[in-house]
């Protein structure tokens, strides 16, 4: 058994997230856990650049370039899900006995296990913007730890956390 570092709750051996709160069981990336802030304590977001960082443009648009490229990254960056570029992009989980097959399956990705529905949400380009919709799903839809309703989809900014049942990824708008 796996004990998760934030909630205590005993997780079984192979899972990445916590089946009770959702947090990372280990870091993939090598640096340390994140510490939990008090609430009435603000956050530190100050962040040194090296010296030998370069200038980065940064579209602060809500608007898509024609050659945006859309990504998940799930399990804290380890795992890029390359978005097809079409208007509607279905999330879910691949069933061959009800003829369910997603646009993203997300079974590989500890989907089933983690509350992801076959048919969970979708991505929207619409507009020049990019919008998120859930289909009425079992565990439900969350950008920044906010529940998206089945009838009102959530417009998404680049670097938003996205969760799908307990699943969570971030979306990337990639120039």
């Amino acid at each position: 058994m796996i004990t998760c570092t934030y909630c205590k709750h005993a997780n079984r051996e192979g899972m990445y997230f916590c089946d009770e709160c959702g947090a990372p069981l280990f870091d993939l990336a090598g640096a340390p856990a994140t510490q939990n802030l008090p609430q009435n304590e603000p956050a530190n977001l100050t962040v040194p650049l090296a010296a030998t960082a370069a200038p980065v443009a940064v579209n602060i648009s809500n608007k898509l370039a024609a050659t945006t490229q859309l990504a998940l990254h799930f399990k804290q960056g380890a795992y890029r899900v390359p978005l097809p570029a079409k208007p509607e992009v279905t999330l879910g989980r691949v069933d061959a006995s009800t003829n369910t097959f997603p646009d993203v399956d997300l079974t590989t990705l500890d989907g089933t296990e983690l509350g992801v529905s076959r048919r969970h949400a979708i991505i929207q380009h619409k507009e020049d913007q990019v919008l998120l919709l859930d289909l009425d799903s079992v565990n439900g839809t969350y950008v920044n730890g906010q529940r998206v309703l089945p009838a009102a989809p959530r417009v998404l900014q680049d670097g938003d956390e996205i969760r799908l049942g307990k699943l969570r990824a971030r979306i990337i708008f990639e120039n």
